[in-house]
C-alpha cells in the first residue's frame, strides 16, 4: 500500500483496475489501459484509482526549460467541463491531467517534456 499525494486521506493498494471505465487523473487514459496495475483506493466506496506508471513518477523534477526552480507534479487549476486543461510551455500544446508546474513562475510543463534533456552540440 502507498500514501499517495493527490488523494492523501486513503491508503492506495496496488491490484487490476477496480474500475474499468474511470479515467487515470494523472494521464486521462482508462484505468487499465497502460499495463495491467493500478493503485486503487482501499476505502469502501471510494473509487480514486490512479496507473501504476503514473504513481510513480517523482513529485519534482528539474527541467532545462525552467532552471530558476524546480517543477512538482500537480493537479491542474483550470477546469473546462471537468477536465483538466493546461498548456505546455515546452511544446505549446494543450495537455489534460497532472503538469508539473512552478508556482512561483506560473510555468508549467507536461508529462513527456518535463522530462527532455537539452543537448548541445560542439
Amino acid at each position: 500500500e502507498i500514501k499517495y499525494f493527490d488523494h492523501p486521506h486513503h491508503l492506495l493498494s496496488l491490484s487490476k483496475p477496480k474500475y474499468g471505465s474511470k479515467d487515470c487523473p494523472v494521464c486521462f487514459k482508462r484505468l487499465g489501459s497502460i499495463g495491467t496495475q493500478t493503485y486503487n483506493c482501499s476505502a469502501d466506496g471510494c473509487r480514486y484509482g490512479v496507473h501504476e506508471s503514473c504513481a510513480k513518477l517523482p513529485q519534482e523534477v528539474q527541467s532545462p526549460f525552467h532552471p530558476p526552480h524546480p517543477l512538482t507534479l500537480q493537479r491542474h487549476r483550470l477546469y473546462v467541463d471537468n477536465y483538466s486543461f493546461f498548456r505546455c510551455g515546452g511544446c505549446n500544446k494543450n495537455w489534460l491531467g497532472f503538469a508539473y508546474r512552478c508556482d512561483d513562475c506560473n510555468f508549467q510543463l507536461d508529462r513527456e517534456c518535463a522530462f527532455m534533456t537539452v543537448k548541445v552540440i560542439e
